[in-house]
Protein backbone atom coordinates (compact mmCIF):
# COMPACT_ATOMS: atom_id res chain seq x y z
CA UNK A 1 0.00 0.00 0.00
CA UNK A 2 3.07 2.87 1.10
CA UNK A 3 4.89 1.41 -2.42
CA UNK A 4 1.92 2.08 -4.63
CA UNK A 5 1.55 5.26 -2.95
CA UNK A 6 4.99 6.35 -3.19
CA UNK A 7 5.01 6.39 0.41
CA UNK A 8 7.97 5.14 3.16
CA UNK A 9 7.60 4.55 6.98
CA UNK A 10 9.40 7.30 7.74
CA UNK A 11 6.59 9.34 5.92
CA UNK A 12 3.73 7.13 7.21
CA UNK A 13 4.66 7.73 10.69
CA UNK A 14 5.15 11.50 9.96
CA UNK A 15 1.51 11.79 8.33
CA UNK A 16 0.38 9.91 11.47
CA UNK A 17 2.01 12.09 14.05
CA UNK A 18 1.13 15.35 12.17
CA UNK A 19 -2.69 14.65 11.68
CA UNK A 20 -4.17 15.83 14.76
CA UNK A 21 -2.93 18.34 17.54
CA UNK A 22 -4.14 15.82 20.20
CA UNK A 23 -2.05 13.51 21.57
CA UNK A 24 -1.22 10.45 19.10
CA UNK A 25 -0.73 7.15 21.02
CA UNK A 26 0.56 4.03 18.96
CA UNK A 27 -0.77 1.01 20.89
CA UNK A 28 1.55 -1.96 19.56
CA UNK A 29 4.52 -2.58 17.03
CA UNK A 30 6.87 -5.30 15.76
CA UNK A 31 10.17 -4.81 14.25
CA UNK A 32 12.82 -7.41 13.18
CA UNK A 33 16.10 -8.31 12.06
CA UNK A 34 16.57 -10.98 9.41
CA UNK A 35 19.79 -12.59 9.42
CA UNK A 36 19.84 -14.83 6.11
CA UNK A 37 23.94 -15.14 6.40
CA UNK A 38 24.85 -19.08 5.27
CA UNK A 39 26.70 -19.27 8.71
CA UNK A 40 24.25 -17.46 11.20
CA UNK A 41 25.78 -14.86 14.14
CA UNK A 42 24.15 -17.34 16.69
CA UNK A 43 21.86 -20.18 17.18
CA UNK A 44 18.47 -19.73 18.69
CA UNK A 45 19.37 -22.99 21.41
CA UNK A 46 22.96 -20.67 22.28
CA UNK A 47 21.15 -17.70 23.17
CA UNK A 48 18.59 -19.87 25.24
CA UNK A 49 21.24 -21.65 27.15
CA UNK A 50 22.76 -18.31 27.61
CA UNK A 51 19.26 -17.58 29.26
CA UNK A 52 19.32 -20.74 31.30
CA UNK A 53 22.45 -19.87 32.76
CA UNK A 54 21.21 -16.17 33.63
CA UNK A 55 24.44 -14.56 31.12
CA UNK A 56 22.49 -11.98 30.22
CA UNK A 57 20.73 -8.27 31.13
CA UNK A 58 17.45 -6.96 29.58
CA UNK A 59 14.95 -4.93 29.94
CA UNK A 60 12.41 -7.48 30.28
CA UNK A 61 13.02 -10.01 32.75
CA UNK A 62 11.40 -13.36 31.96
CA UNK A 63 12.13 -15.94 29.54
CA UNK A 64 10.55 -18.36 27.93
CA UNK A 65 11.45 -21.68 25.11
CA UNK A 66 9.37 -23.07 22.63
CA UNK A 67 10.48 -25.79 20.70
CA UNK A 68 7.74 -26.97 17.45
CA UNK A 69 8.62 -30.56 16.09
CA UNK A 70 10.40 -29.94 12.87
CA UNK A 71 12.02 -33.81 12.16
CA UNK A 72 12.75 -36.58 14.41
CA UNK A 73 16.12 -35.05 15.43
CA UNK A 74 15.47 -31.55 15.30
CA UNK A 75 13.48 -28.54 15.61
CA UNK A 76 12.11 -24.73 14.89
CA UNK A 77 13.57 -23.07 18.18
CA UNK A 78 11.87 -19.99 19.21
CA UNK A 79 13.09 -17.91 22.47
CA UNK A 80 11.41 -15.36 23.92
CA UNK A 81 12.60 -12.75 26.48
CA UNK A 82 9.96 -10.91 28.63
CA UNK A 83 6.16 -12.12 28.96
CA UNK A 84 3.46 -12.04 26.67
CA UNK A 85 1.96 -8.67 27.48
CA UNK A 86 4.99 -7.33 28.68
CA UNK A 87 5.44 -3.46 26.83
CA UNK A 88 9.38 -4.93 25.36
CA UNK A 89 8.87 -8.38 24.43
CA UNK A 90 11.98 -10.12 21.80
CA UNK A 91 11.36 -12.97 19.83
CA UNK A 92 14.22 -15.23 18.38
CA UNK A 93 13.13 -17.82 15.90
CA UNK A 94 14.38 -20.33 13.16
CA UNK A 95 12.18 -18.55 10.35
CA UNK A 96 13.62 -20.76 7.76
CA UNK A 97 12.40 -24.14 9.60
CA UNK A 98 9.08 -22.00 10.13
CA UNK A 99 8.99 -21.62 6.31
CA UNK A 100 9.59 -25.06 5.66
CA UNK A 101 6.67 -26.50 7.98
CA UNK A 102 4.18 -23.84 6.72
CA UNK A 103 5.39 -24.67 2.78
CA UNK A 104 5.46 -28.22 3.52
CA UNK A 105 9.18 -28.27 2.23
CA UNK A 106 12.43 -30.16 3.49
CA UNK A 107 15.02 -27.70 4.57
CA UNK A 108 17.41 -28.16 1.45
CA UNK A 109 15.12 -26.10 -0.32
CA UNK A 110 15.46 -22.80 1.95
CA UNK A 111 18.31 -21.06 2.82
CA UNK A 112 19.64 -20.23 6.81
CA UNK A 113 17.38 -17.67 7.87
CA UNK A 114 17.04 -16.69 11.82
CA UNK A 115 15.08 -13.70 13.20
CA UNK A 116 15.18 -11.11 15.80
CA UNK A 117 11.78 -9.84 16.71
CA UNK A 118 11.48 -6.99 19.04
CA UNK A 119 7.37 -6.54 19.74
CA UNK A 120 7.07 -3.05 21.35
CA UNK A 121 3.77 -2.17 23.39
CA UNK A 122 2.17 1.64 24.39
CA UNK A 123 4.73 4.29 25.01
CA UNK A 124 7.54 1.96 23.60
CA UNK A 125 5.76 1.73 20.62
CA UNK A 126 5.02 5.24 20.34
CA UNK A 127 8.28 6.19 20.87
CA UNK A 128 9.82 3.97 18.58
CA UNK A 129 7.54 5.27 15.81
CA UNK A 130 8.31 8.67 16.68
CA UNK A 131 11.95 7.72 16.04
CA UNK A 132 11.26 6.07 12.78
CA UNK A 133 9.09 9.27 11.53
CA UNK A 134 11.40 11.96 12.61
CA UNK A 135 14.93 10.66 13.82
CA UNK A 136 16.04 10.51 10.27
CA UNK A 137 17.62 7.15 10.95
CA UNK A 138 17.54 3.99 9.32
CA UNK A 139 14.97 2.08 10.72
CA UNK A 140 18.23 -0.69 11.02
CA UNK A 141 20.29 1.50 12.97
CA UNK A 142 17.00 2.25 15.16
CA UNK A 143 16.10 -1.71 15.70
CA UNK A 144 19.94 -2.07 16.75
CA UNK A 145 20.18 0.52 18.73
CA UNK A 146 17.38 -0.51 20.88
CA UNK A 147 18.83 -3.88 21.01
CA UNK A 148 22.85 -2.44 22.05
CA UNK A 149 20.45 -0.62 24.78
CA UNK A 150 18.02 -3.11 26.45
CA UNK A 151 19.36 -6.41 25.68
CA UNK A 152 23.17 -8.17 25.97
CA UNK A 153 24.56 -11.68 26.45
CA UNK A 154 27.58 -12.59 28.18
CA UNK A 155 30.15 -14.96 28.41
CA UNK A 156 30.83 -16.95 31.83
CA UNK A 157 33.26 -14.71 32.33
CA UNK A 158 31.58 -11.62 32.10
CA UNK A 159 32.53 -10.42 29.02
CA UNK A 160 30.29 -9.46 26.03
CA UNK A 161 29.42 -12.52 24.34
CA UNK A 162 31.26 -12.21 21.08
CA UNK A 163 28.38 -13.54 18.71
CA UNK A 164 26.30 -11.07 20.19
CA UNK A 165 28.55 -7.76 19.44
CA UNK A 166 29.25 -8.72 16.08
CA UNK A 167 25.66 -8.91 15.33
CA UNK A 168 24.75 -5.61 16.87
CA UNK A 169 28.06 -3.68 15.65
CA UNK A 170 28.81 -0.47 16.34
CA UNK A 171 25.74 1.49 16.22
CA UNK A 172 24.49 4.46 18.90
CA UNK A 173 22.46 3.04 21.62
CA UNK A 174 18.23 4.29 21.16
CA UNK A 175 16.87 3.93 24.87
CA UNK A 176 13.42 5.06 25.01
CA UNK A 177 11.56 5.86 28.25
CA UNK A 178 8.66 4.49 29.43
CA UNK A 179 6.69 7.81 30.76
CA UNK A 180 3.33 7.41 31.90
CA UNK A 181 1.79 10.24 30.43
CA UNK A 182 -1.65 11.48 32.11
CA UNK A 183 -4.40 12.67 30.19
CA UNK A 184 -7.71 15.08 32.26
CA UNK A 185 -10.76 14.91 31.97
CA UNK A 186 -11.07 18.07 29.23
CA UNK A 187 -8.73 15.33 27.11
CA UNK A 188 -11.32 12.94 27.56
CA UNK A 189 -14.14 15.64 26.80
CA UNK A 190 -12.22 16.56 23.51
CA UNK A 191 -11.90 12.57 22.69
CA UNK A 192 -15.62 12.61 23.26
CA UNK A 193 -16.16 15.15 20.99
CA UNK A 194 -13.80 14.51 18.13
CA UNK A 195 -13.90 10.87 17.81
CA UNK A 196 -17.07 10.77 17.04
CA UNK A 197 -18.90 8.98 20.29
CA UNK A 198 -21.29 12.13 21.21
CA UNK A 199 -22.67 11.88 17.50
CA UNK A 200 -23.02 7.68 17.66
CA UNK A 201 -24.80 8.51 20.88
CA UNK A 202 -27.43 11.20 19.24
CA UNK A 203 -28.02 8.44 16.91
CA UNK A 204 -29.22 5.97 19.24
CA UNK A 205 -31.25 8.62 20.98
CA UNK A 206 -32.76 9.54 17.59
CA UNK A 207 -34.07 5.49 17.19
CA UNK A 208 -35.40 5.45 20.72
CA UNK A 209 -37.58 8.42 19.97
CA UNK A 210 -38.51 7.15 17.13
CA UNK A 211 -38.98 3.80 18.23
CA UNK A 212 -36.84 2.82 15.60
CA UNK A 213 -34.58 0.72 18.13
CA UNK A 214 -35.60 -2.70 16.86
CA UNK A 215 -33.62 -5.53 18.93
CA UNK A 216 -31.41 -2.71 20.04
CA UNK A 217 -30.82 -1.66 23.99
CA UNK A 218 -31.77 1.88 24.80
CA UNK A 219 -28.69 3.68 26.22
CA UNK A 220 -30.53 4.84 29.29
CA UNK A 221 -30.69 1.15 29.85
CA UNK A 222 -27.07 0.84 29.54
CA UNK A 223 -26.03 3.10 31.43
CA UNK A 224 -26.82 1.89 34.82
CA UNK A 225 -25.08 -0.97 33.57
CA UNK A 226 -21.72 0.48 32.76
CA UNK A 227 -18.84 0.46 35.06
CA UNK A 228 -15.58 2.94 35.06
CA UNK A 229 -12.28 1.96 33.90
CA UNK A 230 -9.86 2.02 36.72
CA UNK A 231 -8.06 5.06 34.47
CA UNK A 232 -10.89 6.64 34.17
CA UNK A 233 -12.35 6.41 37.87
CA UNK A 234 -8.47 8.26 38.33
CA UNK A 235 -9.68 11.33 36.14
CA UNK A 236 -12.95 11.73 38.18
CA UNK A 237 -11.60 11.34 41.37
CA UNK A 238 -8.30 13.63 40.06
CA UNK A 239 -11.49 16.25 38.85
CA UNK A 240 -13.61 16.39 41.78
CA UNK A 241 -10.75 16.66 44.20
CA UNK A 242 -9.54 19.68 42.80
CA UNK A 243 -13.68 21.23 43.15
CA UNK A 244 -13.47 20.47 46.81
CA UNK A 245 -16.33 17.31 46.17
CA UNK A 246 -14.84 14.65 48.15
CA UNK A 247 -18.45 13.23 48.83
CA UNK A 248 -18.35 12.07 45.41
CA UNK A 249 -15.43 10.01 45.33
CA UNK A 250 -17.13 6.72 46.98
CA UNK A 251 -19.31 6.72 44.72
CA UNK A 252 -17.11 6.84 41.88
CA UNK A 253 -15.37 3.87 43.82
CA UNK A 254 -18.73 2.33 43.89
CA UNK A 255 -18.59 2.28 40.23
CA UNK A 256 -15.75 1.21 39.29
CA UNK A 257 -14.70 -1.85 37.96
CA UNK A 258 -12.87 -3.83 40.48
CA UNK A 259 -9.05 -5.74 39.66
CA UNK A 260 -9.32 -9.41 38.44
CA UNK A 261 -6.60 -11.27 39.72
Amino acid sequence: HLGRNNETWESFFNNCFSYSDSIVRMTRIDVTIDDKNEVPFFTIKELYKKCENELYQSISETHSYHDSKFSLNDGAKTLYIGARKSRVRFRFYDKDKEQALKQKLPMDNLKSWKRTEIQLRDEYATQMCQQIAFSQKSLGSLIFGFLKANLTFHTETGELYRSWQRFIGSVEPLKLKATNETTTLHDTQNWLETGGVLSILKGFKLLEENHALGDLQSVEHLVPQSLFSRSFSQKLVAHVSMLNRIDLVKQIQDQTKKAEF
